[in-house]
């Protein structure tokens, strides 16, 4: 017996109205929130579909069986601005979206990584303490380079964002409050996201790949009875 199967990527507009039109059908719809699923069973054909919503979409509660989970994303509701940090050791991509488009950009490096060993320097200095010219070096870049990010940001004046998406290691997320000036948001904000992917190092380019992966949402049918749903949301 074959098995259907069919996925959809789906801008972020297609997302919001699926969202609406399931919660508004008959399907039964159980979300998993740390993954941004939404499963989707039909009462008499189980489950049908499997809907991954966009990244910077509310998170969802537990459904408590009155279905107000639709009162979180409203046909008018315009795409939340958002800001996304992203750090390894030495580089740092910085962007300030509005409404899902670049508003601005920032790429700060750094030289703060041994070229041999790789090792960051704040690592290298709890374990072998301070030494050599080099070291002193790296650790002064380790130190500027915090706090070039927690300038730019504060320049960028976004205290007001709807969510901070980020990726970085714990050790460099703490480097940036460590700093003498810290970020414009808290360490515990309740509006970041940490952006659950392996991503390569932070550049320009990467910003736009990964603010189009957090702008997606990817719909896979599991039943031939349903291929057509997007068609059916337009009638």
């Amino acid at each position: 017996m074959q098995v259907f199967s069919s996925k959809i990527i789906l801008d972020y507009e297609t997302s919001r109205s699926l969202w609406l039109y399931v919660y508004q059908s008959d399907f039964q719809v159980k979300p998993e929130a740390d993954k941004f699923i939404l499963h989707i069973d039909h009462p008499d054909l189980g489950k049908v579909m499997e809907f991954k919503y966009p990244f910077i979409f509310p998170i969802p509660q537990e459904d408590t069986g009155d279905q107000t989970l639709t009162t979180q994303i409203s046909p008018e509701e315009d795409i939340p601005d958002y800001l996304m940090v992203l750090l390894e050791a030495g580089q740092a991509a910085l962007g300030h979206f509005i409404e899902g488009k670049l508003d601005s950009h920032k790429v700060i490096r750094k030289y703060m990584v041994r070229a041999k060993q790789g090792k960051l320097q704040l690592s290298h200095l709890k374990t072998k303490g301070k030494s050599k010219l080099g070291s002193r070096i790296r650790l002064a870049q380790s130190k500027e380079f915090f706090e070039e990010i927690n300038e730019k940001l504060l320049e960028w004046e976004v205290e007001d964002v709807d969510l901070i998406l980020y990726n970085s290691s714990i050790q460099l997320w703490n480097g940036l409050f460590d700093a003498p000036n810290p970020p414009p948001f808290a360490k515990r904000d309740t509006r970041l996201r940490k952006i659950p992917k392996d991503l390569p190092s932070p550049t320009f380019e990467l910003l736009h790949e990964t603010n189009q992966w957090a702008l997606q949402g990817e719909l896979t049918i599991f039943k031939k009875e349903f291929r057509d749903i997007l068609d059916k949301m337009e009638d």
